[in-house]
């Protein structure tokens, strides 16, 4: 997909939500700017050479270990420069309650004061102990922290990872979490003869198939799974699990012939996020959606956890 491509798909999306949902629209208009801009970025990075990555391996895979470990996927990460800092004016257009903590972390990196290279690793491999006194010393509340630098992260984990894609899809893979790079789904879809059952992975956005009847989370079968829905459209709809307390909102296309997911189709379900965060479950994959509070002021105050 070109730069235009994914873009125009993106932009298409969130009209339907703004035209569909008009009580969305601010934060439809506050996604495009970060989504668009993320299109741009990763068309304009050069593509990733096959032998930068490890090549799938189906008996870890088997046996659920994802291709790239923390280390590993850090190890892909250089993103700092002109491209990296094109990410942080969209954040701060998207997340205006944040524009001062996401001054003084912009500050830092440029003063060289902090090393982006050091808070990716220390990201993925939810290492607090090297996140906590850099957090302290920007004055920025450690879920902030983890959460900006997930989203300057994001664009650069989904290009580097796009030539693993379309190899792993080929080999089973029958976990809730992405065989790609180990992070949990941001959504599920039906899709197909019979409602085929897919998740996107919220970091990466690799899509891969998923047992119906299992959480992703806690990979619990049983009856203690629920769907809610909002009257009129039953096509929505967040997937709660009381075994582990998580939820994860859907879509069901099987009626929506040539309709796919995209990087924004998960913003006009932000309404099941808070439904299901006001009956007491947290989301599989916390995401900049699903963290923002009404006020649009982003996670401040909330548990982040590993994007």
């Amino acid at each position: 997909m070109t730069k235009h491509d994914e873009a125009r798909t993106i932009e298409e999306a969130l009209d339907r939500i703004r035209r569909d949902q008009p009580s969305l629209k601010p934060i439809a208009d506050a996604f495009q700017v970060l989504l668009v801009s993320r299109a741009v970025l990763k068309a304009g990075m050069p593509d990733c050479q096959g032998r930068q990555l490890p090549s799938p391996d189906a008996k870890k895979l088997s046996e659920g270990v994802p291709v790239l470990t923390g280390d590993e996927l850090a190890g892909l990460m250089d993103p700092w420069g002109e491209r990296a800092a094109s990410t942080i004016a969209p954040l701060a257009r998207a997340f205006p309650g944040l524009e001062a903590e996401i001054r003084r972390l912009k500050e830092s990196l440029d003063k060289g004061e902090s090393d982006l290279g050091h808070c990716m690793r220390a990201l993925m491999k939810d290492d607090d102990a090297e996140l906590g006194p850099m957090a302290s010393r920007l004055v920025v509340p450690l879920p902030v922290l983890r959460f900006l630098l997930g989203q300057i992260l994001k664009p650069f984990v989904e290009k580097k990872t796009q030539p693993l894609h379309a190899a792993v899809r080929r080999l089973p893979w029958h976990r809730g979490y992405c065989p790609v790079c180990g992070a949990f789904p941001e959504i599920t879809y039906l899709q197909g003869e019979g409602g085929q059952r897919w998740l996107r992975c919220s970091l990466c956005g690799h899509e891969w198939q998923f047992n119906r009847m299992l959480c992703p989370r806690c990979e619990t079968q049983g009856q203690k799974k629920n769907l809610i829905y909002v009257e009129g459209r039953r096509d929505e709809f967040a997937e709660l699990c009381a075994s582990c307390g998580r939820y994860i909102v859907g879509l069901d296309l099987r009626e929506h012939i040539g309709e796919s997911i995209t990087a924004a189709s998960a913003i006009g379900l932000v309404h099941l996020d808070i439904m299901a965060q006001e009956r007491g479950y947290s989301p599989v994959a916390s995401c900049a959606w699903n963290m923002v509070e009404s006020s649009h002021g982003g996670p401040e105050g909330k548990k982040l956890e590993r994007q």
